[in-house]
């Protein structure tokens, strides 16, 4: 996958596309064999489909609303499209926390976006890494 920061807009604009719209005021697509969801719409969830598109992935999402789930979802859906991140690597575990792996030096940065303590995992090459974070506190681990 390309790294998106070091791509730019312009190149990732023409992997990566998300659509967030009315799903009843649009057809996605001409069958329903075309479309993928992934998730039904129930109790606020959107209704996520997924099409090939480029070298990366169109995603829709329905009655997309602001949570911190549905950031976390966004997020998720953005580095699938880009066909990166789809094993759950480098991911965390709990939707208040982050964290993003620098290879060359060998650091994961986790960042915990609260203001209250965080507990959360993070699946990398060499195993589980656990930590608890204090708000709004980031750390550096050597891996």
């Amino acid at each position: 996958g390309e790294n998106p920061a070091k791509a730019g807009v312009l190149k990732m604009s023409g992997i990566v596309r998300t659509v967030l719209q009315d799903v009843d005021s649009q057809f996605v697509g001409r069958t329903v064999a075309e479309d993928i969801a992934f998730i039904l719409e129930n109790e606020g969830m959107p209704l996520v489909t997924v099409h090939d598109f480029g070298k990366g992935k169109g995603i829709y999402l329905a009655s997309f609303q602001l949570t911190d789930e549905n950031t976390r979802l966004l997020y998720q859906l953005i580095r699938y499209a880009g066909q990166e991140g789809v094993t759950g690597i480098y991911m965390t575990d709990n939707s208040y926390t982050e964290c993003d792996y620098y290879p060359d030096s060998g650091k994961l940065v986790v960042i915990n976006n609260t203001e209250s303590r965080q507990i959360t995992k993070v699946e990398t090459h060499i195993g589980q890494v656990s930590l608890t974070l204090g708000a709004f506190e980031t750390a550096v681990v050597d891996l």
